[in-house]
């Protein structure tokens, strides 16, 4: 004779909770997997470059104008006042043929939207002026140029200082030199 066994409700259940189990583990896979794809897509790394090759010359041509301030022998510093919004510039040695104007980067290291550049104009007194959109705060490496399509269209060739500082007060000095020179420093 043949035993029947028969499968009491609490087995059934018992059943039913491994299957769910067992299936809630590739569920969730899927489910994970598909929200990190689309948190990817849509917030996209501004840190890679696509164009390597063309980011290559452009270092070159910010290279030749590093040594260009460095054979100057420029130097600058530079007041930032967050409380009026207000930067100032000495540039040293005072060059005969100063230019009117300058660009002042003052560059976030990993946020590119809080990037700031503003031109700053020389005054009577031969310092450089400009005006700050917003409070600077936080770490920021500062460039000081000379604008690059005046100097294209002059033909001449142009410099570049550089530095950096963590803002954390309302007014700071910041030195500034060529990158050739602050290499050689280090």
């Amino acid at each position: 004779m043949a035993q029947q066994h028969s499968i009491s409700s609490e087995d059934k259940k018992h059943g039913r909770f491994w299957l769910c189990f067992l299936l809630a583990i590739p569920l969730l896979a899927i489910i994970l997997g598909s929200s990190y794809i689309a948190i990817a897509v849509h917030n996209a790394d501004s840190l890679v470059v696509d164009d390597y090759y063309k980011e290559g010359l452009a270092i070159e041509k910010e290279l030749k104008r590093d040594r260009h301030a460095q054979a100057l022998g420029l130097t600058a510093k530079v007041y930032l006042d967050n409380t009026q919004k207000r930067v100032r510039i000495t540039l040293s040695p005072d060059q005969a043929n100063m230019p009117r104007a300058l660009t002042l980067s003052l560059i976030s290291p990993t946020l590119p939207e809080e990037d700031v550049t503003l031109p700053v104009q020389l005054n009577l007194d031969n310092e450089y002026e400009g005006f700050l959109p917003h409070e600077i705060t936080g770490k920021r490496y500062i460039h000081l140029e000379t604008p690059k399509a005046v100097d294209e269209q002059n033909h001449r060739e142009g410099w570049r200082l550089i530095g950096g500082s963590y803002i954390d007060t309302s007014s700071v000095t910041i030195a500034l030199q060529s990158a050739t020179m602050k290499i050689a420093n280090e």
